[in-house]
């Protein structure tokens, strides 16, 4: 699990991101591995790729 995890995560959305996108698990493998449902480890997930987007942009910026 990575260290340094980001700009305004928290520990449970940094290792849902950690174990969905660093190490490679499937949704189903990582919510297991946390003993959590699919959907919060889904949420924890986009709650963070949200917080990591606004860390990275200035206001009025877009990255789409």
């Amino acid at each position: 699990m990575r260290t340094g995890g980001g700009p305004g995560l928290t520990a449970l959305q940094r290792q849902a991101i950690d174990l969905a996108f660093f190490e490679g698990h499937t949704y189903p493998q990582a919510a297991s591995s946390l003993g959590v449902p699919v959907a919060t480890l889904k949420t924890r997930a986009r709650d963070a790729l949200v917080a990591l987007r606004c860390a990275l942009t200035t206001p009025g910026e877009s990255l789409a």
